[in-house]
């Protein structure tokens, strides 16, 4: 509001703030003397609220000292309700009151990653992790514990699906840069947490038709940037600009895009555009009434071989007298060192 006290409306706004996110990094070394150190994270946090009819979708970019980005997006509002009938069986809602029945649903969001890490020519890259094929006791495994990660560079336009099985993860690189210790190419990983979540509609529901975007949790396509005379060649909306419209496929959609598998240049790299889809299946609870706790998605960008080394090792660490390991002599509460309630 202005300084007299009347409100004005200020259209289009973000919020931007810095706040404290706990731990950045700690080590205690027991043995040259009980040394510690701890380092406090702090990060920026650019972020809007919309209110789409009964729900508040909060979005948060959060940016850490040590290179990571994170898009977060929370949720929150009122529970869609029916009045239930007495004795009404639900099998596809909570009653969450006394006749008041929530609807199961899905929250299914599809984010448009334009990377550019060192220069326009990139290469995304999915790998496995695998136990290693040989028997315990073997010369080759003889502890059985040994684990490998196997790589491959996405050579065509595509939907990739996870595989629990094998913890599949995926990361964007320039091959033509690389790491000066590892040797490998620079990139950042992308951390999908608690949103790689399918789609339980039928594969010809009218979910999967307008939005067939949500059927893998990642894909792979060329960037177009050239709208030729306003026909929308431009490869900005993942299920086409329309959805609530559409009764099929558009063709102007991440699925169509990738039909005809055109190759990517992975030796290389080139202009690409990763989607990647987060999603939550909301059960409701009775604690989701009235007014429903938030509930998180985020996607986390972490850099993976694109630093020297930790790139937050300049920032200010803590030095907190009280904080000594136990086993020390005299690490009491009430060890006369000016702190813990003590002079």
């Amino acid at each position: 509001m202005s300084q007299d006290g009347s409100p004005f409306t200020i259209e289009n706004v973000i919020c931007i703030h810095e706040e404290d996110s706990g731990v950045l990094w700690k080590h205690a070394d027991y043995r040259p003397g009980g040394r510690t150190q701890t380092v406090r994270r702090r990060r920026l946090v650019v972020s809007m609220v919309c209110t789409l009819a009964n729900y508040e979708y909060i979005w948060n970019y959060h940016f850490y000292q040590d290179g990571s980005i994170e898009f977060e997006i929370r949720l929150t509002g009122i529970l869609n309700v029916y009045v239930a009938r007495e004795g009404e069986p639900s099998p596809y809602g909570t009653i969450v009151a006394p006749g008041i029945n929530a609807h199961l649903h899905q929250h299914m969001f599809s984010v448009r990653v334009d990377p550019m890490l060192d220069g326009l020519d990139n290469v995304v890259v999915e790998s496995d992790i695998l136990s290693l094929p040989y028997p315990t006791g073997s010369k080759e495994n003889y502890a059985g514990n040994g684990f490998h990660v196997e790589e491959r560079r996405v050579d065509s336009e595509s939907g990739r699906d996870s595989d629990w099985s094998k913890e599949r993860r995926w990361k964007v690189i320039n091959p033509n840069k690389r790491h000066y210790a590892s040797g490998k190419p620079i990139g950042y990983s992308i951390h999908l947490k608690g949103g790689a979540t399918p789609l339980f509609g039928q594969p010809d529901s009218w979910t999967a038709a307008r939005a067939g975007v949500l059927k893998h949790p990642i894909w792979v396509t060329k960037d177009v940037e050239d709208d030729v005379n306003g026909g929308g060649s431009v490869r900005m909306w993942p299920a086409g600009k329309y959805v609530p419209q559409t009764r099929e496929q558009p063709e102007d959609s991440v699925p169509s895009w990738v039909e005809s598998g055109e190759r990517l240049d992975v030796e290389k790299g080139e202009d690409v555009l990763v989607w990647l889809t987060v999603g939550t299946t909301h059960v409701p609870r009775p604690e989701d009434w009235p007014v429903m706790p938030a509930e998180t998605l985020s996607v986390m960008f972490k850099p993976n071989g694109f630093f020297g080394c930790n790139p937050s090792m300049d920032v200010p660490g803590l030095k907190d007298a009280c904080s000594v390991p136990a086993s020390m002599p005299g690490a009491t509460a009430s060890s006369g060192n000016g702190c813990c309630g003590t002079d």
